[in-house]
């Protein structure tokens, strides 16, 4: 796809008026959510992964009770998986990991996109750091 053919997604209008896309040059400033934009150093890891039908683009709360709230670094992966192996499968469906959202009350909230027209067997795994 040529950048003259990408779109917006909230408006579906061209992604550019057709002139040379440059980088923006602001600086990137370190948070001061949560750990006041501190490295950590050696922090530990934790991770839980989780089992869900769907299709189309969706979103699930997960509850995540050793997750230590809206400050907590976490990353995550999304793949099909079979049931019948227990283990994640590449099947002709892209599946994709939207967005990724550390919640207070030990939750994360994703949203998912699945192309493929019926609901599949949809896994994500989830990997936080413990401050």
């Amino acid at each position: 796809m040529t950048h003259h053919t990408l779109r917006e997604p909230a408006t579906g209008g061209p992604a550019s008026d057709g002139s040379v896309l440059r980088a923006r040059t602001e600086a990137a400033i370190p948070s001061a959510g949560g750990i006041a934009g501190k490295a950590l150093l050696n922090p530990e890891m934790a991770s839980q992964s989780f089992d869900m039908r769907g299709h189309g683009v969706f979103e699930r709360i997960l509850d995540v009770p050793a997750f230590k709230g809206a400050y907590a670094m976490v990353l995550g992966s999304v793949t099909e998986y079979s049931r019948a192996t227990d283990k994640p499968v590449m099947g002709d469906a892209v599946v994709t990991l939207h967005n990724l959202v550390s919640m207070d009350r030990g939750q994360v909230g994703v949203r998912v996109g699945v192309n493929w027209h019926e609901d599949l067997d949809i896994r994500v795994t989830l990997l936080w750091f413990i401050t």
